[in-house]
């Protein structure tokens, strides 16, 4: 099976309303998260989830990093980009996780306060 990845992200994001019961805003999140992602890669050339590689997904990072986004975003971000790829793995539309062994970084830890 072989589909653009926007038809992909939405597949993604309808399987995972019904499966996952996702809260809303969690749902809202990801496909914030997703169509940025979608369109960073195809500012690339990539339109298809088979023609993501793993250098691409940690361009991404990079680029999020450098647009200041806070860490815990971009470890949300990932997050979505991984469960969207382990869907396209399920579903035959990638042969190949390109998150796998993709690190985000620490989510950074609040200095605790003196009372």
């Amino acid at each position: 099976m072989e589909c653009d990845l926007d038809s992909a992200v939405d597949l993604f994001l309808g399987q995972v309303s019904t499966e996952k019961g996702l809260a809303r805003n969690t749902l809202e999140a990801y496909g914030r998260d997703l169509r940025a992602f979608v369109e960073a890669m195809e500012r690339l050339g990539r339109g298809r989830a088979a023609d993501i590689e793993r250098g691409d997904i940690v361009r991404y990072l990079d680029h999020l990093t450098r647009a200041g986004l806070a860490p815990s975003s971009r470890v949300r971000a990932l997050s979505a980009v991984r469960g969207f790829f382990k869907y396209c793995l399920r579903e035959g539309l990638a042969s190949a996780n390109p998150t796998r062994e993709v690190r985000s970084g620490r989510k950074g830890r609040p200095i605790p306060k003196q009372l």
